[in-house]
């Protein structure tokens, strides 16, 4: 089963080029039970990523894995865009 992250925090990130890795802080911060109230979330193997907007404290909708091709297709007017900052 794919644990759903929605609606937990995001207090913060880290991200390595080198490693190809972002691994996300994830906290529950509300009151009713949970059977996970912090957590780090690791992706490997990251080829591409896009973060954008960083309010401090962001809450998550959802993770999820796309193939390359798919991503890369779905997101080239973003890349086109934004392509002089890499």
């Amino acid at each position: 089963m794919i644990r759903s992250w929605h609606d937990f925090h995001i207090t913060g990130y880290v991200v390595s080029g080198k490693c190809k890795e972002i691994v996300f802080d994830l906290e529950w911060p509300y009151e009713s039970r949970t059977d996970v109230r912090r957590a780090k979330l690791h992706f490997g193997e990251v080829q591409g990523y896009f973060l954008e907007h960083d309010l401090g404290e962001n809450i998550v909708y959802a993770f999820s894995e796309v193939p390359l091709p798919d991503f890369l297709r779905d997101q080239t007017e973003r890349f086109e865009a934004n392509h002089k900052w890499a």
